[in-house]
């Protein structure tokens, strides 16, 4: 499997994972939540964590792993790992980015 297709298939996973946690949302969203889903800089970062995901993927695991569907469960995997790290290093309300904090983001 190439470097490409590692990335790509854990992109994949990421994405999938994004699409699942705002299908978990729907139902618990209120006004000023859904605001941050109309910002270009949710938007924004959630595409950077994807990439990232991916990266960061293939960084850790690159040439160990060949089969497909291990390489997509990990790739899914790994912006579950950065949001409790990321929000376990940040205090509340640290930074403001149209709404919402970028710890709110990584819950």
């Amino acid at each position: 499997m190439t470097a490409i297709t590692f990335i790509l298939i854990a992109a994949f996973g990421s994405t999938v994972q994004e699409v699942i946690h705002l299908y978990d949302l729907r139902t618990k969203l209120h006004e000023e939540t859904s605001t941050f889903l109309k910002s270009w800089k949710y938007w924004a970062i959630t595409l950077i964590m994807i990439i990232v995901s991916g990266v960061g993927t293939w960084i850790l695991y690159g040439d160990n792993l060949t089969i497909k569907s291990v390489v997509f469960i990990l790739g899914a995997a790994f912006p579950l790992l950065f949001k409790k790290l990321v929000a376990g290093a940040t205090t509340k309300g640290q930074t403001e980015l149209g709404g919402f904090t970028i710890k709110d983001y990584f819950k």
